[in-house]
């Protein structure tokens, strides 16, 4: 039995047990038998072997369970993708468990309609089994487990320790293609369509797809086809778009350099990436054909670059199968290398562009977001997360609490004399916050 199982059954038995009522006042293991809403999901975590603490509440849950290998995805707004063990979070009031079959496992209110009672279940709905809904308070994330790791056929690789593989989509494949095949990471079209002569083009396939891959792995790239007219204004849009997605700072920003945009030369690719990561603090891996690359010395630019060639040309490839091939003359320092355009997975009829990634799931990790490791900091008074430097209300994506420990870079004054940090680690990564505001200290360094 995997731990996802695991933590789903061990759900299930306090619920279908009365001797677990809620208290907050006895709310773990150690001082009885009740629990509240978070440490009832810390505790089937916990049970289930996750490296959760046997401590915390819903506002130090993003924290814990992202640190303990989930995957904490913005909810939109649609229950019908879950998964049994996906953990649904408000970060204020509220979290449950999702069991599978439309049913949620989560502990509610005491039999006194507060938040203590006496022990064990006096109404057997102080916990327990439900339908679907989402509280008045809504749901901020899905905190979504590790998936076990499910066996390839034999035109299938495994993962390796220093390589990956997967898959580049757009809206010409399915909204669910990334879930469909197997795949270790995904790059989503973002932007940009030549042929229609869009350059402001969006996939509208965006959001699904690109939820999908960080659900299944949480291995993420976003593309902008290039169009070759006006570098900063195609990038400015570009981080727009995947800001708006809610994906800035978690997703790999990537330049598909290819068609009229090549006869634009190697000083249009370095404006747009320098444009790119003025915007999103952070820059892009280059995607070029082989010839192109090394014709125009795209390395010099210093970006990681990601190599097309098809060494069998357009044959039909079955599985991720780079036996006999090699990545293009020029170019074996490359991250990435997309080998075929035909290729044949499992799961879905038509081909796909097939691609390896020249190192780990870390690595890949590290191309997703702003470098720096930044200072780490107490968090001493609440302060909301914002997607940029602005006080409006618009910009705000979660809120830290007192007591959390943020990890910061770029802390300097912006709008107002306010100052700011820049978020480097964990599920608000890329994001900022106020560290001051009109004389209210929010944050000091740990």
């Amino acid at each position: 039995m995997g731990r996802i199982s695991k933590m789903v059954d061990a759900a299930l038995a306090v619920a279908a047990d009365d001797s677990h009522g809620y208290s907050q006042a006895r709310r773990w293991p150690s001082q009885g038998t009740d629990y509240d809403c978070s440490s009832l999901m810390y505790w089937c975590a916990h049970e289930a072997g996750y490296d959760v603490p046997l401590s915390g509440y819903t506002g130090t849950m993003l924290r814990d369970f992202t640190k303990a290998g989930f995957t904490a995805l913005p909810f939109d707004g649609n229950l019908g993708d879950l998964d049994a063990g996906d953990i649904m979070l408000n970060v204020e009031d509220h979290t449950e468990m999702y069991v599978g079959d439309g049913k949620f496992v989560g502990a509610h209110i005491a039999e006194t309609g507060g938040v203590d009672g006496r022990p064990g279940d006096q109404t057997g709905n102080e916990i327990s089994v439900c339908g679907a809904y989402v509280p008045s308070c809504g749901w901020d994330y899905v905190l979504v487990p590790p998936r076990e790791s499910t066996p390839t056929s034999s035109t299938e690789k495994p993962t390796a320790a220093r390589k990956l593989y997967g898959i580049d989509v757009s809206s010409n494949q399915p909204e669910r293609i990334v879930s469909m095949v197997p795949n270790d990471f995904a790059i989503v079209k973002m932007s940009g369509n030549p042929q229609a002569y869009a350059w402001n083009y969006v996939n509208p396939y965006a959001k699904s797809q690109s939820h999908e891959a960080m659900k299944k792995h949480g291995l993420l790239g976003l593309y902008h086809f290039g169009w070759g007219k006006q570098a900063s204004v195609e990038a400015e849009f570009f981080v727009r778009q995947v800001k708006e997605l809610g994906y800035l700072g978690n997703a790999m920003l990537v330049l598909d350099y290819e068609a009229e945009a090549t006869m634009c030369g190697q000083t249009w690719v370095k404006k747009f990436c320098d444009a790119v990561e003025k915007a999103a603090g952070y820059g892009p891996v280059v995607y070029a054909s082989g010839s192109v690359i090394v014709e125009q010395n795209l390395f010099s630019l210093g970006r990681p670059i990601w190599c097309a060639n098809y060494p069998l040309g357009y044959q039909q490839i079955d599985g991720y199968d780079t036996a006999g091939m090699s990545v293009y003359p020029g170019c074996e320092k490359a991250v990435m290398w997309q080998y075929t355009s035909e290729g044949v997975l499992r799961g879905y009829n038509g081909t796909l562009d097939c691609n390896v990634f020249f190192g780990s799931a870390s690595d890949f990790k590290a191309l997703m977001g702003p470098q720096a490791k930044g200072r780490l900091y107490n968090v001493i008074k609440g302060v909301y997360v914002r997607t940029e430097r602005k006080m409006s209300k618009a910009n705000i994506v979660g809120k830290l609490k007192k007591g959390d420990q943020v990890r910061l870079s770029m802390v300097k004054k912006a709008d107002n004399g306010i100052t700011w940090g820049h978020i480097t680690e964990g599920p608000y990564k890329g994001r900022v916050i106020a560290v001051d505001y009109k004389g209210d200290v929010r944050a000091v360094r740990a």
